[in-house]
């Protein structure tokens, strides 16, 4: 499956959902967050594991429960593992 890239601002420099970790959510700011969890949202819309899964889920639990356990791991990758 291929995965639609979405860049967003993360601290001083550009990332994209490739390259979001774990870490950079959870030590990142508020917006940090939310802007990690609307990329992957986007990037996971066609996945047939991920694409009912609202934002809101994302935000509300999903990616931490997923990441306390892998803080190096990409936050994609991550949730991939866990499906």
């Amino acid at each position: 499956m291929r995965v639609a890239m979405r860049c967003f601002t993360l601290g001083a420099g550009m990332a994209d959902t490739a390259s979001a970790t774990c870490k950079d959510y959870e030590t990142g700011s508020h917006q940090d967050m939310l802007d990690i969890a609307a990329a992957v949202h986007q990037a996971l819309k066609g996945d047939p594991n991920f694409g009912s899964l609202s934002e809101t889920a994302l935000l509300d639990g999903a990616i931490d429960k997923v990441c306390i356990a892998q803080p190096d791991a990409k936050v994609i990758d991550a949730l991939r593992l866990k499906k």
